[in-house]
Formats: C-alpha cells, structure tokens, sequence
C-alpha cells in the first residue's frame, strides 16, 4: 500500500467517526426493509439515499487516493505498459471514440475469426496477483475474516482493487490511471434520474441494486473500524481512505469490467483484463478465451474489420435491462429483446392449490420470472395455461401421468378455440396494464430523446423506456393479431 498522505487527503475525526458509524446503523436499518410495490421501494431508496448524502458531506474532507485521467499522456504510458509486459496488439489501437469513450480502433484489416488482441497473464489483475505483496494483517481482517469479501468474489476483487490503488508503486498503476473516475452505473444515479426509471420492468432491479451497494458499504465501513487498532498503521490507512465515493468507484469498476478465468483446474477467479476491457460490445458470439496451455486471453475478430473501423466483441447474449443495471449503458441495436415479467398465483382462488400443485409437476411455481415476448416461450404458456384452468381442467390434467403433463409446455397443444382466446386475451390486458404503469407514453419519450437536451445519464434512460415500451407494444400486437386469427377476422 502508498505512503499515507493525510495532509492531501484528510482524515476524520473522531467524532466524525462516530457519526458515520451511526449512520451506517440506519442504512443497514432501513436496508432490510422488503416491499413488493415499487412506489414504496423507491420510498425506502430515498431514505436509505438521504442517510448517504450524511455520509458523504461528513467524509467529503477525505479526497480519493487517486485521479485518473484519459488524457493523451496517460493512454500512452497505458499502451507501453501494456506492450512491455507482453501484451500482442500491434493489429489495433486505442482511441476516444464519439459516444463510447475509449475503444479499439483497427490499424490493419481483419478478417473474422483472426486472434486481434492477446493479454499475458501477469497483466491480469485479481486478488491473487497482488496477494502476497499485501500486509498479512490486511489479507487476515479483510480478505479471510471478512464474510462479505469470503464470501463474495465481487466484494473481494473491488477491496483488491482499493487496496492496490492506493499503492502508489503498483504495478498497475499505468491500467487504473486509465480507468473512469466516474461511471453511469445506477450507483451514481440521482432520485430524480432514479424516477426516470419508473413504470419500467428495471425499476426494481435498480433500486435494490443500489440499496444492496450501498448496506455493503456501511457493513465494511463498520467492519473496518472495529478491526482496525491504534497501533495497526496498514489498517489505519485503509479506514482512513475508505470512503463511499472510493467503494462506489471500485465496484463500478468491477461491474463493468469483471471477467472470471481460471485460477487453477477446480477454482475460477473474478479479474479484470486491461486494454481488452476497453472493447465495447455488439451482437454476436463471445470471441474470446483463456489459453490454458499459454495462459493468456485470446481475442479473435468476430467480422472482418476495416482500417479505422471500431473493433468490437460481444459481453454475451444479454437483455438492455441487464446491461443498464450491471453495465452502465444501453445498446439500442441489440438483438436480445428479452423481458421478464413476475407472474402469480391468485392465492385467494379457492382452486390455489391445485393450480400450485400442477404448476410444481411441469416445473414451475406461483413467484417466478418469465420472458415476455412476441413469441411466447414454453414456460410462459404452460403458466397462463394453468392460471385459466377451469376446474374441470384442472381435475382432469392432474390424473395425467408425468410424461403427459409436461405438454402443457409445449407450443401446439389443442385446448379449442374458446380457451385458446381466454389465455391470449389475459395476456394481453397484462401487458395493457404494463403500458400503463409508465407515466410517459412512448410518443412523448421518443420526442424527448429528439429534443437533443438532456444529460448523459438521463439520454440513457429514456433510450432504455422507449426500448422497453417499443418491446412491449410489439407484444401487444402480437397477441392482438393472434385473436383477431382466432376470431376468424
């Protein structure tokens, strides 16, 4: 770890101290707090915000151990790190693309399938290429006593990263001197840019995100403090920089950048991958790998590629809704348009049970997840299916032997026409009510992304609500057109 600089840096006073500890008492307080309505989630994530805003105020004297910056400087030192500690990228090059920030560029064409990039495994940051340079007191308290970095190997790869970016000396330093200062992850969303986010199938998923980033913090800050001694001056520097703005950043840092390779033949490891991390994403097959028998990262052209063409891979077949949540940013083209609704069970049905038990036997349950589409999946047929069951039905598929039963999954089954019209019609007043939870319609959405004035977090989420509106209105008509089919217009 770095020399402490408190002069530069700040440090806390006692009081101060206590303050954020009491804090942190009311953040892991009012983290626990569950609610299946929205509006009452968002309710909790302004409290649990306002409880934060404290705590940075209070810790706003203890600047971050570190500034990155992508000037032209800094990306040079980047690039002849990376080409002295053996990385192969003579094919490409780095360069600030418009919109994208920093992406690779081709310098020679390539065709499909050629390897354009390869990273040595010393280049690999992780926990365990830093693990023996790290104080033992350090890789005892925080990396083998602590339950969430045991336990969690994100939580555990974000403290390395801390822990090595204080050091001054590291190594690494030329790849973290590149990295964001800041990110669009849902962790530096405001309430008001949080509220954008309303109505959508993503609101949930982001407020817990937050509130599950933000106990993760106030748990460590207070884990820190109790196991930090007056006389442990390796555990002082790590309370004395350990600050919200520094673990938000860190984790930031992790979510969207993080791969796992192998470690050893039983045991995979969280890292980050510098210079190859800087690609940004398109549709297609993953193209990348970890040689074994070189242990090196390999990446192979997934097209041809022109001079001068931005160079690109795939993050892997995954929804906007994942990508804003994890990745900070949405792909317009994408060719993933999956969305999940929750769907339930009445529990009031006199025939709950029934339905529960029938639903258990084709492998599914009453609290589940499932894809909304144009074209409707099995599991979501088998489920509407028996949600509409008379009790005549359900009587009759219960006596049916396991293999029979499965085909209620399956896409051509003949319930007649009259019940064929009864499951479409209750999907479609389910998506009906989904367009309406939005308090904005489509139209007006698509009029501001054309106003040309708005932040770059708030361009975003309005992208991601007319992606999500223009998927589900693609389902309505879908399931629109089917009636009509099956009402003989």
């Amino acid at each position: 770890m770095g020399k402490k600089n408190e002069k530069s840096r700040g440090k806390l006073s006692q009081n101060k101290r206590n303050e954020l500890k009491i804090l942190s008492d009311a953040i892991l307080l009012k983290s626990r707090e569950m609610s299946n309505d929205p509006n009452h989630e968002f309710e909790i994530y302004n409290e649990i915000y306002n409880l934060l805003e404290r705590i940075i105020k209070v810790e706003s004297e203890v600047k971050l151990p570190f500034k990155s910056s992508r000037s032209e400087k800094t990306i040079e030192n980047f690039i002849d790190w990376c080409a002295n500690e053996g990385a192969k990228f003579d094919k490409i090059e780095l360069k600030n693309i418009p919109d994208y920030g920093l992406g690779l560029v081709s310098k020679k064409s390539l065709k499909e399938g050629e390897i354009f990039i390869v990273i040595p495994d010393n280049m690999i940051f992780s926990y365990s290429k830093i693990e023996n340079s790290i104080p033992d007191v350090l890789k005892q308290k925080i990396f083998s006593d602590c339950p969430l970095s045991e336990n969690m190997s994100n939580v555990k790869l974000a403290l390395a990263l801390m822990i090595e970016r204080m050091n001054s000396q590291s190594k690494f330093k030329p790849y973290f001197d590149v990295l964001p200062n800041k990110f669009s992850t849902v962790l530096y969303y405001t309430p008001t840019e949080m509220k954008e986010l309303q109505g959508t199938l993503a609101f949930t998923s982001a407020l817990k995100q937050v509130k599950y980033i933000i106990a993760q913090y106030a748990f460590l800050y207070k884990y820190i403090m109790v196991a930090t001694n007056e006389n442990d001056s390796v555990m002082e520097e790590l309370r004395d920089n350990f600050t919200y703005e520094f673990y938000r950043w860190a984790v930031s840092c992790v979510m969207t950048r993080q791969n796992i390779i192998p470690k050893n033949d039983d045991i995979n490891e969280s890292v980050l991958i510098p210079a190859w991390d800087m690609a940004n994403h398109t549709n297609g097959d993953i193209n990348t790998q970890f040689n074994n028998e070189t242990h090196q990262i390999e990446s192979f052209s997934m097209k041809n590629f022109q001079v001068g063409e931005q160079v690109t891979i795939a993050y892997g077949n995954r929804s906007n809704l994942d990508f804003l949540i994890h990745n900070g940013f949405v792909f317009k083209e994408n060719t993933n348009t999956d969305l999940f609704v929750k769907l339930n069970l009445n529990k009031s049905d006199p025939l709950f049970e029934d339905r529960l038990l029938l639903l258990k036997r084709i492998g599914l349950n009453d609290h589940q997840n499932y894809k909304i589409s144009p074209e409707l999946s099995d599991e979501l047929l088998g489920f509407i299916r028996v949600f509409n069951m008379s009790e005549e039905q359900l009587t009759d598929w219960l006596k049916a032997e396991e293999i029979d039963v499965k085909d209620l999954l399956k896409q051509n089954l003949d319930f007649g026409k009259s019940f064929e019209i009864k499951i479409f019609q209750s999907l479609l007043i389910r998506v009906k009510i989904l367009l309406k939870l939005y308090p904005t319609q489509l139209n007006d959405d698509i009029a501001l992304l054309n106003s040309g004035n708005l932040s770059k977090i708030k361009l975003m989420l309005v992208q991601y609500r007319v992606i999500e509106k223009t998927i589900l209105v693609n389902v309505e008509s879908s399931l629109q057109n089917k009636l009509k089919q099956l009402n003989g217009h």
